[in-house]
């Protein structure tokens, strides 16, 4: 179970356009080593990095609304060691 889970928009070096992107690659790294278990997640966006990370689907699921259905999975990457646990939310 985590402790802190983060949802951003990019981490560093997966994604990033700003400072949150440096925060979110660095933060998550240093909580672990002082014994707070904390996750990445983010959307999973189609590029060059993500193509390059084997990947494998942890959750896949519907979300059911009144007007319509959205698939979605979770990925985790295999081959990836950042220091934290990282995922991956996928919306075909």
């Amino acid at each position: 179970m985590y402790s802190i889970v983060h949802l951003a928009a990019e981490c560093f070096p997966i994604a990033k356009t700003g400072g949150l992107g440096d925060v979110v690659g660095a933060l998550p790294k240093y909580l672990n080593k002082e014994g707070i278990k904390t996750c990445v997640v983010l959307p999973q966006y189609n590029q060059k990095w993500n193509k390059n990370h084997k990947a494998t689907t942890i959750w896949k699921s519907t979300l059911k609304g009144e007007n319509f259905d959205l698939n979605y999975s979770i990925n985790q990457f295999e081959d990836v060691k950042l220091g934290f646990d990282f995922f991956l939310v996928d919306i075909p």
